[in-house]
């Protein structure tokens, strides 16, 4: 069984800046690791499993 949970976060301004600055470091490396590779990820393709 799959379950989810939602969550809902209010960051005060201090928190919502270091944020801020983590996921601007996230893109930074993600867009390096683009540029290194010299073409962009392809998708995954799932194959659907059948339960029969």
């Amino acid at each position: 069984m799959v379950k989810r949970y939602r969550y809902r976060l209010y960051p005060d301004d201090a928190q919502r800046g270091q944020l801020a600055r983590t996921f601007g470091c996230a893109r930074v490396v993600h867009n390096d690791v683009v540029a290194a590779r010299g073409r962009p990820l392809q998708p995954v393709k799932r194959r659907r499993r059948s339960l029969t």
